[in-house]
């Protein structure tokens, strides 16, 4: 769902850049709040509705990004040795 968000975001900024770029401005720094919240909401109400898995599931979304991120700086170090 944050990933729908984000690509209708952008379809309607790239639709209003030619006619107000300011409002577009602000239409994407306000999709940079608001997509954090809404995962964040997403994963309370998944505990508190009592579904575990999806929340354990979102917990883990959120760790993927991290150890691709960590394993890239590690082959990079690895490679070059910095």
């Amino acid at each position: 769902m944050p990933f729908l968000v984000c690509f209708l975001t952008y379809f309607v900024i790239e639709g209003m850049w030619g006619l107000f770029p300011r409002a577009s401005d602000k239409l994407l720094d306000a999709s940079c709040w608001a997509l954090p919240l809404l995962y964040i909401g997403t994963l309370i109400y998944s505990f508190a509705k009592g579904s575990r898995s999806f929340g354990k599931g979102l917990l883990a979304a959120a760790a993927v990004p991290v150890l691709l991120i960590g394993g890239l700086f590690l082959i990079l170090y690895i490679e070059y040795g910095m």
